[in-house]
Order: C-alpha cells, then sequence, then structure tokens
C-alpha cells in the first residue's frame, strides 16, 4: 500500500528500512523520503513501524510483514484520523 502519495513510498519501504535496522522514526523517513513533502504520511509510517517492530518482536526469525501488506486500511484510517475506512 502508498503510505506517501508525494514521494511513492509503500508499507513494505518502511518495514524493510525497520528491518534493516532503522533506529527510530526520523531515521525512516529520512531514508525513504516520506513526509518531505506535505507530511501528512508521518503518522501513518509511524504506525507501521511501531506495528513492525512488534511483530519483530513476537517472531524475530520471520519478515513481520504478511503478504498483503503491513497494516489494514482501518488502522491507516486510524493513523490519519480517518475512521470511515473501519467496518
Amino acid at each position: 500500500m502508498i503510505v506517501c502519495h508525494c514521494n511513492h513510498v509503500t508499507d513494505r519501504d518502511v518495514a524493510r528500512l525497520v528491518r534493516a535496522g532503522a533506529p527510530d522514526a526520523d531515521s525512516v523517513l529520512a531514508a525513504c523520503g516520506a513526509g518531505n513533502a506535505c507530511g501528512g504520511c508521518k503518522p501513518l509510517v509511524r504506525l507501521i513501524i511501531e506495528k513492525e517492530r512488534r511483530l519483530r518482536a513476537a517472531s524475530p526469525d520471520e519478515e513481520g510483514l504478511d503478504p498483503q501488506g503491513s497494516i489494514s486500511r482501518c488502522e491507516a484510517g486510524r493513523a490519519s484520523d480517518d475512521e470511515s475506512t473501519c467496518a
């Protein structure tokens, strides 16, 4: 799923940086370019980072991402204060 439309950054790009050892959200944002234009994606990027870290802590030998991506549309809506995506 695209999380930063301005810079074409996906949830998988963010998760990959976390798995590679990016120490914090600012490092992830700087490395992938998300948040550098309008900044609207920053809450969603932070949510993906948190979820990826929880997944990695629970099963460090796993990739962390499920085949469909790292977060649901509902979670993405909550990150942007738009819960209309939740059923």
